[in-house]
């Protein structure tokens, strides 16, 4: 459980190592954590309660992806000094987790042929398996909490969590094939592990939605809670396991050890990037009117 990645901007370097024990130690680390601008913290009992704030759409956008890494990094250096052991992340926005990818980018990326800039975003998503890693080596065990939808990029940023906990009415879907592609971040690779490979082609194919239940019957949400019980699912769970959480966030360290590799991860991210400069143009229309369909539904204004 030695990977790890560095993260400068919004482009994290796949491989580059990570320093846990920085100056300043935990009082450094609440520190940067409280300068985050896309995710806000509050502390109780060993649990950091994460909030991402869609300061936009609540997509997975450069900052975003910043700001995580960001996230677990100094989470894992209030693990190693004992002063958490839960990171929980969950959403300020109402109903919504998170769409997923930053589908007005890949547009624009995928008009002007930019092959390099679609593999980078691709790449600084995944690393964020390497920067988990690193911190559930120093004993955090981080959570995914989804209240309402996780649609593609935020299904497979859940899923790179150690733990996912929904709630009865939370929404799962893998929209991609709607507009001729595939979700290029993780999830090829934790559904063909957890469901298996026939399954897996169904329900990327599909772009159908997939309710709590369901996917905590395939074994893709671990707790499924009661609409508003969430917290208090993850709260009794880490009271049940406070005496143990060396042997919990250790057994969780060795599960992402068995589960995809870096190099399987940004080999697909590539795969990924590859296929989308194969789209027809009809494909891209689609894909920039679902990014209207979600500024108009959100209120966003569209950049100039």
């Amino acid at each position: 459980m030695n990977a790890h990645v560095q993260t400068e901007g919004t482009a994290p370097l796949v491989g580059a190592p990570v320093d846990l024990a920085l100056p300043g130690g935990p009082g450094a680390a609440r520190a940067a954590l409280a300068g985050l601008r896309e995710i806000e913290v509050d502390y109780e009992d060993g649990i950091a309660w994460s909030w991402m704030r869609h300061t936009g759409r609540p997509a997975i956008t450069k900052p975003l992806i910043a700001d995580g890494h960001a996230w677990a990094k100094q989470l894992g250096v209030l693990a190693a000094s004992g002063d958490v052991r839960f990171g929980v992340l969950g959403s300020r926005f109402p109903g919504i987790y998170n769409l997923g990818g930053d589908l007005k980018l890949f547009a624009e990326h995928i008009r002007s042929r930019d092959l390099d800039s679609l593999v980078r975003y691709g790449e600084a998503c995944v690393a964020l398996a390497k920067t988990l890693r690193d911190a559930s080596a120093a004993g955090l065990v981080s959570v995914a909490l989804v209240q309402g939808t996780a649609m593609g990029g935020g299904f497979e940023g859940a899923r790179f969590m150690d733990l996912v906990v929904a709630e009865r009415s939370a929404k799962f879907g893998l929209p991609e094939a709607l507009f001729n592609l595939f979700p290029g971040m993780g999830a090829v690779s934790h559904l063909v592990r957890r469901v298996g490979p026939r399954r897996a082609r169904e329900m990327l194919l599909d772009g159908a939605d997939f309710d709590a239940q369901s996917m905590y019957d395939a074994g893709i949400v671990d707790i499924l809670a009661e609409d508003g019980t969430g917290q208090d699912a993850i709260r009794a769970y880490a009271r049940k396991y406070r005496r143990r959480h060396n042997a919990l966030s250790s057994i969780c360290g060795a599960v992402r050890d068995a589960g995809p590799s870096d190099a399987e991860l940004v080999a697909i991210v590539r795969f990924w990037a590859e296929s989308a400069l194969k789209i027809a143009d009809s494909d891209l229309r689609m894909m920039e009117k679902l990014v209207q369909r979600q500024e108009r539904l959100l209120g966003v204004e569209a950049a100039a």
